[in-house]
């Protein structure tokens, strides 16, 4: 599992959650208290695909405090591709560069695939 965190570029928003670090399973959860807590909401694939690769787009949508409104390449996770798009009225917008790099794995496995891949 790998705790991500930080502050969004485009937003100024914080976001804190763990991701499985086995890169087919994309599993997230929310942080509780430094360990991985209840699973997240996955995500949808879009009818977007990413002018980069060709890959679906995923709008990323959050309202509130911390909120966030942008859409990114399906393939950013596994490191294939790092795009990142604007929101344009719920459709991708302008390019933006990609947020900061991933931290590396921590101690604990995901419990939706079982694994370490360390």
């Amino acid at each position: 599992m790998e705790h991500w965190r930080g502050t969004g570029k485009a937003s100024g928003k914080p976001y804190d959650f763990w991701a499985c670090a086995n890169k087919s399973c994309q599993a997230k959860f929310k942080n509780d208290n430094g360990k991985p807590g209840a699973k997240q909401v996955p995500v949808e694939l879009s009818e977007h695909k990413c002018p980069d690769c060709g890959l679906p787009l995923i709008h990323r949508d959050k309202e509130g405090e911390g909120g966030y409104n942008f859409w990114g390449c399906s393939g950013f996770r596994d490191g294939s591709c790092k795009a990142v798009f604007t929101d344009d009225n719920g459709k991708p917008g302008d390019k933006q560069e990609p947020r900061a790099p991933k931290t590396p794995p921590s101690k604990f496995k995901c419990p939706r695939c079982k694994e370490q891949p360390w």
